[in-house]
């Protein structure tokens, strides 16, 4: 029987995490963001994706299949960033399933008290 048991991971990087200059290669402008996207549909083990860019985040959320897929996201993020792999392994930050989930909800959290609406 085939197991289709699916996990949610993050790997982020942010002004915790990272210095500026180590986020601004990490950064994603319109072209940057559809070729990560195209990596990433083709990549095995990966069923969705979604980017978070901000001035002082990356995340890169993901539906994955296997546990080696943590290990072929940074890979394309070396690769289309161009960062050298050792690096984004001291920057990076993993978090899987309830972590990943939690993470998300406390940033749009703090995210949502900055937002000012006017009428």
């Amino acid at each position: 029987m085939e197991n289709h048991a699916a996990s949610l991971l993050l790997l982020g990087v942010s002004h915790q995490t990272a210095p500026m200059a180590v986020r601004e290669k990490l950064t994603f402008d319109p072209a940057r963001a559809a070729a990560l996207a195209e990596r990433l549909r083709g990549l095995p083990g990966i069923r969705e994706f979604a980017l978070l860019n901000t001035c002082n985040r990356i995340e890169l959320y993901s539906v994955t299949a296997n546990s080696a897929a943590s290990d072929s996201l940074r890979q394309v993020l070396s690769e289309i960033t161009g960062c050298d792999p050792e690096l984004l392994e001291d920057v990076v930050v993993p978090r899987q399933n309830h972590e990943a989930i939690t993470h998300l909800f406390e940033q749009l959290h703090r995210r949502y008290r900055e937002i000012n609406i006017i009428f």
